[in-house]
């Protein structure tokens, strides 16, 4: 897990999401899909909104994979943030690419919370992607534009891949104020780098980690 705050602390915002793919499932069916890239470009600004720029390259494993990613989804909370696809298609073995229609793309309002009525600005944008199959890579660009923090000045970033996926390459950047007070941590196998040029703060995270861990049959989690 990688984590990236500007002090004082504030409340976390998931980068990635996953469709519900439990462990005890990768155990018993055996992995639904791999990370092949997942490259993300973050700029801070000092009051807390940022602009991310995300690229990534999934590739489904098995059928129950196939059936999972074919309609890839992204929440937001829309009152905060604006998020776009900018290209997506699937590319097969053979290098044919079949890109993702305009139509094909949707966005849609999520059901509210009754207990957290201020949640209630949830939307999801769904990919459908064309002739997908096991082994072809799903690939898609996205912007992020978080416009208005949860808490004036303040921001908070956490990505995190599941122990039970294969990552080939994760790489996340993140370019801030240099006289921005920021908190960074990263836990198993991230390596990260800080450096300062100019007015700007470079923070730089790889994901050295090729292969998931193997679970028992009869893993909880």
């Amino acid at each position: 897990m990688l984590s990236i705050r500007k002090l004082p602390l504030a409340v976390a915002i998931s980068v990635l999401g996953f469709s519900a793919f439990s462990s005890a499932q990768a155990a018993t069916e055996g992995l639904p899909f791999k990370i092949v890239a997942y490259d993300a470009t973050y700029n801070l600004h000092p009051n807390g909104s940022y602009t991310a720029r995300i690229h990534e390259i999934i590739s489904p494993l098995s059928h129950f994979g196939v059936q999972s990613l074919a309609q890839f989804h992204k929440k937001y909370p829309a009152k905060m943030a604006d998020l776009q696809v900018n290209k997506a298609y699937t590319l097969s073995p053979s290098g044919k690419k079949y890109v993702v229609d305009k139509n094909r793309i949707y966005t849609r309002t999520l059901p509210v919370v009754a207990d957290a009525p201020e949640f209630s600005d949830a939307k999801a944008i769904t990919v459908v992607f064309p002739h997908v199959a096991v082994g072809d890579d799903l690939v898609s660009d996205w912007q992020e534009d978080f416009k208005k923090p949860y808490f004036p000045n303040q921001v908070s970033i956490s990505h995190t891949v599941p122990y039970f996926l294969q990552a080939e390459q994760v790489h996340i950047v993140v370019h801030a104020p240099a006289d921005m007070k920021l908190y960074w941590a990263g836990s198993g196998a991230y390596q990260d780098t800080h450096s300062i040029q100019g007015n700007t703060q470079t923070i730089s995270a790889t994901l050295k980690q090729a292969h998931p861990e193997h679970l028992q049959p009869n893993a909880v989690s």
